[in-house]
């Protein structure tokens, strides 16, 4: 199980993750603001990787990102286990939180699409509280009708939005980003930003501070809500998975 040197993006059965700390993935999104493109950020874990070995269409969706960061203490464990440690873990929550801040030192526009509409309208209010310069374009809920993804898109770009958090959770929103890219035109960055805006929203708690250190939210998120269970078994299979498989990572010169 050995993985080629050079580069600074590897691939976890064919998911891209970037070998990046939090500032250096801050710093590749406000070069990319300004630049017209719209410029994908996915935060990939265990769970949505051992579903793209199972889907050739998500693992596809997943390649198409312009960034993917190590969220999670298991991508984190895979990439060092296989001889290329990403230099840290670059949480999608804190993420977005930098993103959200680098939007209002800029003053522009964002808009937040998912959860459901009384958490999303929340998430704006809070998003604005922590960052009072902010300009929150608008937002919208996540549980529209799949046929109405266009219609959405095209609610986004009328915005006048240049940063888009979506949080759908996955596969759905990174889905969603990679059919829509063209109809956003406008939005020079789009986040998969997972439950980031239940967060805001207050909808949903982050573990102690203590407990993300020690990459432990998975066993405190499944002590709160032990109906996660069957989702939380993709962690020993994803483990195994690694353990086991003669060549489970590449570099970015080879690609899987």
């Amino acid at each position: 199980m050995t993985a080629r040197p050079g580069g600074d993006r590897i691939w976890l059965f064919g998911v891209p993750i970037d070998r990046v700390t939090r500032q250096q993935a801050l710093t590749r999104a406000e070069a990319w603001l300004g630049g017209g493109a719209c410029r994908l950020v996915f935060t990939p874990n265990p769970e949505i990787i051992m579903a793209a070995r199972r889907d050739t269409d998500l693992r596809r969706v997943l390649a198409g990102a312009d960034l993917s960061l190590a969220d999670g203490v298991g991508v984190a464990w895979a990439a060092s286990r296989c001889g290329r440690p990403v230099p840290e873990r670059v949480p999608g929550v804190d993420f977005a939180g930098d993103v959200l801040a680098l939007a209002a030192a800029r003053d522009l526009p964002t808009y937040l699409l998912g959860t459901r509409s009384a958490v999303v309208a929340r998430a704006a209010d809070a998003a604005r509280s922590q960052h009072p310069r902010l300009r929150v374009a608008g937002w919208h809920d996540g549980y529209f009708p799949w046929e109405r993804a266009p219609e959405v898109a095209d609610a986004v770009r009328a915005s006048g939005a240049r940063l888009l958090l979506v949080g759908m959770g996955a596969p759905r929103e990174q889905r969603f980003l990679a059919q829509q890219r063209e109809r956003l035109a406008g939005v020079e960055l789009a986040l998969a930003a997972g439950g980031t805006l239940e967060v805001l929203g207050g909808a949903a708690r982050l573990a102690p501070a203590a407990v993300r250190r020690a990459g432990l939210e998975w066993l405190w998120r499944l002590v709160r809500e032990p109906s996660r269970l069957r989702r939380q078994m993709a962690l020993p299979a994803f483990a195994w998975a690694i353990l086991t498989a003669r060549a489970p990572l590449w570099d970015d010169a080879e690609g899987p």
